[in-house]
């Protein structure tokens, strides 16, 4: 049978010693078997479930690194067309500027 036990603190060295004091009805004890059986059935089901969870994590974890490489490849791609973009907005821009600047000078020539 299970017994409460009391703390009584030894004075020689220092350490507690167990000292039973009464002893728990049979229907207590029974209901605390019955509960740390409870207990362990719920550990062993806990354990389950985090090996379940654990495989799904390794599973996804995988999916993602090949959607993260497929990401970095894309980005890259979007990358080099923005480099491209920013080369004929450039040529443009150089286009644009050498056509007004003869346009002025041929204004100014007319006016002459």
């Amino acid at each position: 049978m299970v017994e409460f036990v009391h703390y009584i603190k030894v004075t020689s060295c220092g350490y507690w010693e167990w000292q039973d004091k009464q002893q728990l009805p049979p229907r207590a004890v029974t209901v605390i078997i019955n509960l740390k059986g409870k207990l362990d059935a719920m550990k062993v089901e806990r354990n389950k479930l985090k090996r379940i969870v654990d495989g799904m994590e390794k599973a996804e974890r995988g999916n993602l690194e090949i959607l993260f490489e497929e990401m970095k490849f894309i980005l890259a791609q979007e990358a080099g067309k923005v480099m491209l973009l920013e080369k004929k907005i450039k040529k443009l821009k150089t286009i644009i500027f050498i056509s007004c600047t003869l346009f002025v000078v041929f204004v100014v020539r007319i006016m002459k």
